[in-house]
């Protein structure tokens, strides 16, 4: 956490948004290396004020895998729905935007908080949070038009180009068992996925342009 921190937030709790979020840089595991010196790429604090939900959630939601850059007013969090989004990994982002907010957010743009890649507790979880739960938590959100919610997630592992999905054969084959799992459930007729069979899967994702396979 950076100086000044605890100061903005209570200064943007005093002008009353119902959301604040804290920008944030990202590290590697050591903090010894910067990769992204902000999350938000904001010149400048970004407020929506109450009806402009749909554009805080086309821009932040991308973001907010992120629990401790979140802060919001306790009555929201005790008034919202809790129980369908435990085990999505994200029940922040569910409470957030499972309907739409009945005040102001704010982003703050200083990233006043540093979080170390690669370090979640969900780490040995990713292929499966990425190419399945994400999504569906996000294309859950009906509150949201369409547009909005494809800006944040694609909705379909066919659609999707993850880096997970797009990263070399060694991280794909680590997740052999959860990318079996995932895809038999869905397609029984798959049966157990070979490494040959997840080279082929990866094979007929769509690449976007100048991404390192």
């Amino acid at each position: 956490m950076r100086e000044g921190a605890i100061a903005a937030v209570l200064h943007a709790i005093d002008a009353d948004h119902e959301v604040i979020i804290v920008n944030y840089s990202v590290w590697n595991q050591d903090f010894t290396r910067e990769l992204h010196s902000e999350l938000f790429k904001f010149d400048t604090d970004r407020a929506y004020p109450s009806g402009d939900d749909v554009h805080f959630f086309s821009d932040v939601a991308t973001g907010l895998t992120f629990i401790g850059s979140v802060v919001l007013h306790r009555s929201l969090w005790l008034s919202r729905r809790r129980p369908p989004y435990y085990g999505t990994e994200f029940i922040h982002v569910g409470v957030l935007f499972q309907a739409r907010l009945p005040g102001s957010a704010l982003v703050l743009a200083k990233p006043f908080v540093g979080i170390r890649y690669g370090n979640a507790s969900w780490t040995g979880r990713t292929f499966a949070i990425w190419m399945f739960k994400w999504p569906m938590l996000i294309w859950s959100f009906t509150a949201y038009p369409e547009s909005a919610r494809a800006a944040v997630s694609a909705r379909t592992v066919a659609q999707s180009a993850h880096p997970v999905l797009l990263s070399c054969d060694r991280r794909l084959l680590t997740h052999q068992n959860t990318i079996a799992t995932y895809i038999t459930a869905r397609h029984p007729a798959c049966g157990s996925c070979s490494p040959a069979q997840l080279r082929a899967f990866r094979a007929r994702l769509p690449i976007p342009r100048g991404w390192a396979t």
